[in-house]
This record gives structure tokens, C-alpha cells and sequence, in this order.
């Protein structure tokens, strides 16, 4: 990778945390700064996440689907598509 890519690419990985910890902010009721306290760019367990404020409850994919499909749609359903076309490292070589 040439310098420039690495930099592209970091920004990118900084730009997605960013999104992500305002997500965990916004979602657990956690002013930023306390959120970037505890995460730190560690990739923590379910259950350490849980012990430390980042997520109220446990569960897989198809648990959250679930949850999204009751709280999310207008009649608690809906249909559910697997799209594969592109490992997210192929993507990534191509862009």
C-alpha cells in the first residue's frame, strides 16, 4: 500500500469509530467522554460490554433482527435478505 492509502485508509477506520462510539453514546444515554474512557479501541466481550455500560442487553443476529423487525417496522415484521456479493476485503481492493 502506498502512503497515501494507508493514510486513506486510516481515516477511514478513525471516521467509523467516531460513528460508532456516538451510537454507544446516544444509545446508552453516555456523554461522549465517558464512552472514550471505557472503550479506548479495545474490542470488548458481550458480557465486558455489558459490565461496562456499552450495551444493555445480549444476544446474536438473530436476536437484533428480531428487535429491529418489532421496534423498527410499522407491522413488527419483515423480510430479511442475506446479500454477499463482495467480501468486505474485495470491496476494499477495488475502492
Amino acid at each position: 500500500m502506498t502512503h497515501q492509502m494507508k493514510q486513506n485508509m486510516a481515516g477511514s477506520i478513525d471516521q467509523y469509530y467516531m460513528q460508532f462510539k456516538n451510537v454507544v453514546s446516544k444509545g446508552q444515554n453516555l456523554p461522549m467522554d465517558q464512552v472514550d474512557t471505557i472503550a479506548q479501541g479495545h474490542v470488548w466481550s458481550g458480557d465486558q460490554a455489558k459490565t461496562n455500560g456499552l450495551t444493555d442487553k445480549l444476544g446474536g443476529l438473530y436476536r437484533a433482527i428480531a428487535y429491529a423487525q418489532q421496534t423498527h417496522t410499522e407491522t413488527g415484521n419483515a423480510t430479511i435478505k442475506e446479500w454477499q456479493e463482495e467480501s468486505f476485503w474485495e470491496q476494499l481492493m477495488q475502492a
